[in-house]
């Protein structure tokens, strides 16, 4: 499935434009998906929610490490 941006921004509890102006270039963070050349950007749900593990497994070793 493919996710929004505003999806994708209540996901990893972000408001939109910081996702669209800071988040989607941070290293790591999966590549956005055009189905047109002008269309909207669109995020992998798989690769997204990978994502967010991954934050959270950084977190944890934050805090416990």
């Amino acid at each position: 499935m493919l996710l929004t941006a505003t999806q994708v921004s209540e996901r990893i509890g972000y408001a939109y434009n910081t996702l669209i102006n800071r988040i989607q270039f941070q290293p790591g963070f999966p590549r956005p998906i055009r189905l047109t050349p002008r269309g909207k950007l669109l995020w992998n749900e798989e690769e997204i929610s990978e994502f967010i593990t991954q934050l959270s497994r950084n977190s944890n070793r934050k805090a416990h490490g």
